[in-house]
Order: C-alpha cells, then sequence, then structure tokens
C-alpha cells in the first residue's frame, strides 16, 4: 500500500485530509495566501459580504515530504444581503490513484443588520468516496429557534432530527466563522486576542466551542521567522481532538497583514505527524 501505511491508516489519512481542508477555510482555522479577487478590508467602510464577494482561494495539503497529497478551491458569492461559501477538496497525485475521495462544503449565510457579520442559514456536507456518496444538510430557523439535520447515503435518507437553539445563541459553521473572523466580527486580532466561537453543535444537541489565540507581537516575529513565513498575524487554535484525530487538538495558522491565511499546520494527527495547508498562487490552481 502506498507510503508503507496499511489500507485501515490510508483511509485515515483521506478523513484526516478532508477535516483539515474543511478547516483550512473553516472556524478561524485555516492555510492560505493569495486572494483571486478581492482581499478582506477589516475595519473599512464596506460591509462583510461587500469584502469578500467574488473572492477565491486555492490550496494544497500535504505531510511529512509530500506537498501535493490533496488541493482545494473556496469561493464567496452572493447578493442582496444573502452569501454562498463553497469549498471543494479532492485528493491528487499517487493518493488519488489508490482512492478517489473528494469533499463539498457549502454554507449559505445572511448578513445581520449593518452587514456587520454573517450568520448561518444552512450548511451542507457532501462526500464522495469511490462512488459511494454520504451527504448531510444542516438547517438554522432562528424564527423558530430550531435546527434540524438530514442524512443521506447514496440518495437515500437516513437519519434526521431538531434540536433548539438555547436563547441568545449564535451558531456559526466554520466557513461562516472564517469570514466573520477575518473581517473582525469577533473583535480586533491584535495585541494576543482570543476568541472562542461556538460551532454547530453534534447530533445529539452537544455543543462543541472552538478556541483561537492570537500571539503578541514578539511572539509572532519569533515564530514567524522560524517557519520562513512573511509578515502578518500568528493564532493558535484549539479544536476536538477527535476531528483529526490528534493527541492535542492544536493548529497553527499565519495570516498575511490582510488577513489572508498563508499556512496552517495540525498539529500531532495520529500516525501522520503535523499535517500542513498552504494556498497556491492563482497560476498554480488551474
Amino acid at each position: 500500500m502506498i507510503f508503507n501505511l496499511k489500507y485501515k491508516r490510508y483511509i485515515r489519512l483521506l478523513s484526516v485530509l478532508s477535516a483539515f481542508a474543511f478547516l483550512l477555510f473553516g472556524s478561524g482555522v485555516f492555510a492560505a495566501g493569495e486572494a483571486v479577487a478581492a482581499s478582506a478590508k477589516t475595519g473599512g467602510h464596506l460591509s462583510i459580504g461587500e469584502s469578500f464577494l467574488g473572492e477565491e482561494l486555492n490550496y494544497k495539503v500535504g505531510f511529512w515530504i509530500f506537498n501535493n497529497v490533496a488541493i482545494g478551491r473556496l469561493t464567496f458569492q452572493g447578493k442582496d444581503g444573502i452569501y454562498e461559501a463553497s469549498l471543494s477538496a479532492h485528493t491528487t497525485g499517487l493518493a488519488r490513484f489508490v482512492r478517489r475521495r473528494e469533499d463539498t462544503f457549502v454554507a449559505r449565510m445572511e448578513a445581520v443588520p449593518g452587514g456587520a457579520r454573517l450568520r448561518t442559514l444552512s450548511f451542507e456536507k457532501v462526500s464522495k468516496l469511490d462512488g459511494k456518496v454520504r451527504r448531510k444538510l444542516v438547517e438554522i430557523d432562528y424564527g423558530k429557534g430550531v435546527l434540524r439535520w438530514r442524512k443521506w447515503k447514496n440518495g437515500k435518507l437516513r437519519k434526521s432530527g431538531e434540536q433548539p437553539i438555547p436563547e441568545g445563541v449564535v451558531y456559526d459553521d466554520p466557513l461562516t466563522a472564517f469570514y466573520n473572523l477575518r473581517y473582525g466580527a469577533y473583535g480586533s486580532v491584535r495585541d494576543a486576542a482570543a476568541f472562542t466561537i461556538k460551532t454547530l453543535p453534534t447530533d445529539e444537541g452537544k455543543d462543541i466551542d472552538m478556541t483561537v489565540r492570537f500571539a503578541g507581537r514578539k511572539e509572532t516575529e519569533a515564530r514567524r521567522g522560524a517557519m520562513g513565513v512573511g509578515e502578518g498575524f500568528l493564532a493558535d487554535a484549539s479544536l476536538d481532538k477527535e476531528l483529526f484525530d490528534s493527541k492535542s487538538g492544536l493548529m497553527e495558522i499565519y495570516f498575511n497583514p490582510d488577513m489572508v491565511v498563508t499556512y496552517a499546520v495540525a498539529k500531532d494527527v495520529l500516525f501522520f505527524g503535523d499535517v500542513r495547508g498552504e494556498l497556491l498562487p492563482a497560476a498554480d490552481s488551474k
């Protein structure tokens, strides 16, 4: 088997890459580089939707000495206060030769009055592995205070459920949270800021919180230089350990001065060590 991994370990790798691709551009945890269209303008006069409209980000994922195991593409479109972010990721090269996997994540969101932040309306994930398709759709109705979810396998509805939304709680799917964080909706990222983001709950109703801490200026300069990363911001994120099968659940994220992420590392992933992501220049992403 490729890279001398057992079959089960390879399937685990695909799942890890899928989850990492998901978080590269979600929940305040991402890898990045160059925006094809307009980049974020934190603190500017544009609304959050206007700031990212037409943006496209392309990235690659790797581990050990292998740099191109998966690639992904994230786009942001919409109008009249309703927006859609779409992230598609798939295995490449030798990884694609052994197992063909594609994942698509689509977040439909609305801008709150004043355009200061985005709020999730629905979030959909579709995974395709060697012709088998799994789909999950989460829909949020804040008017009725209800979150509904449905799961399909190969086109057949398998499970569904709903749960009440606690008063005053706003759930941010990872893609929505990505744009909120970059825009500054949670607050300024300067001077060792820290945020706790409430992401979508589990099917059983268990809350999932994600913490993101931005390093101070001196710490950022020291760590950035060691990684060979350009100027900008550095953040450490703490996630659910089971998501990556990670011993620590930690990620290290580098942003450029415009809050476009340039590089990220998922730490201590079981069997694979550190899994890294980096945005591709536009010319290399086609």
